[in-house]
């Protein structure tokens, strides 16, 4: 019975064993390596040190790994409950994610919307036909244009002839236009497209005076004048942002701009006005009207005075 008894619990442990996972299995390769390091009596020793028998080995077996079993179960639950966690965390820092961009989506729209408005915003500062253009940093944008391998130019911030008038911009090579390249500097005007392009009449057909002010005791100021060719496309109302540019390649010589007799450039900058003439002016008033500017008049007072001028003339 003794025998027959220990055949049924060795073949119910052999169950067990096959039934459970390889990390039973794992544990069970653990539990022999305990006890091949422990220093258990063996039959060759002594005959005074009785063995242990076999029965107390399987029961400690037994216990051994139900007890590491219950460890390693509590493991397992542990390590379930830290993914459940981390699986928590991850979906709450995936909608932040999700959140933020499209919040940095929405920024970036109202961002170029802000920037459209401040450009506008800019151009409807100078709504009066008159626009004074200062030019910076002259001596390495005139380095920089005569290295280039082509005509390089520099464009004026926009500006419109009134309130919801014509969008205007200027356009100034520093070393010249292509055939007068490192000869003459060139200015051109852009008619551009602006808000209010549908309630205008086309084509463009106003004087524009520019002046290159000599800031020097000389007062040598450069006037050209640009009469719109209403045949050109340069004035018809544009199609696309901007239009093809016109003006005059020779507007000044180079010798002179750089020239310290004159005062074109002073201090790194030059200026450069425009006035879009709506009463057709007579040229002779021209040299008067850029004396005008040292008084730093309202343009609707420079108006005045201009026709006071012509009055006085008459």
């Amino acid at each position: 019975m003794l025998h027959l008894s220990r055949c049924i619990r060795r073949e119910a442990l052999q169950d067990h064993i096959i039934s459970s996972s390889i990390e039973h299995l794992q544990i069970l390769a653990d539990v022999c390596s305990l006890f091949q390091n422990q220093s258990i009596p063996t039959y060759s020793q002594p005959s005074s040190i009785h063995p242990i028998s076999s029965s107390t080995i399987e029961n400690f077996d037994i216990k051994s790994l139900q007890h590491e079993l219950i460890k390693q179960t509590e493991v397992i639950e542990q390590l379930r409950l830290e993914q459940k966690s981390l699986q928590s965390m991850l979906i709450k820092r995936e909608r932040d994610l999700t959140r933020v961009s499209v919040d940095l989506q929405l920024f970036k729209g109202e961002l170029c919307q802000l920037k459209k408005e401040f450009e506008l915003s800019k151009s409807y500062i100078h709504n009066d036909g008159t626009y004074l253009w200062r030019i910076d940093n002259i001596q390495q944008s005139f380095r920089n244009a005569k290295n280039a391998s082509q005509s390089t130019f520099i464009n004026s911030p926009s500006f419109y002839t009134s309130r919801y008038g014509y969008k205007i911009s200027l356009k100034l090579y520093l070393n010249g236009d292509k055939t007068v390249r490192n000869e003459y500097l060139s200015l051109y005007i852009t008619i551009m497209r602006g808000e209010y392009d549908s309630l205008l009449n086309w084509p463009f057909k106003y004087p524009i005076t520019l002046c290159l002010y000599d800031r020097n005791s000389k007062q040598d100021h450069v006037i050209h004048t640009i009469t719109p060719d209403l045949y050109s496309d340069c004035f018809q109302q544009p199609k696309m942002d901007a239009n093809k540019s016109g003006g005059i390649p020779e507007f000044c010589p180079l010798w002179k701009i750089y020239n310290k007799e004159f005062g074109y450039v002073q201090q790194d900058t030059m200026y450069i006005k425009a006035f879009v003439d709506f009463n057709i002016y007579p040229t002779k008033i021209w040299p008067y009207w850029t004396k005008l500017q040292s008084y730093g008049l309202p343009t609707n007072v420079e108006h005045i005075k201009l026709k006071e001028q012509l009055d006085n003339e008459k």
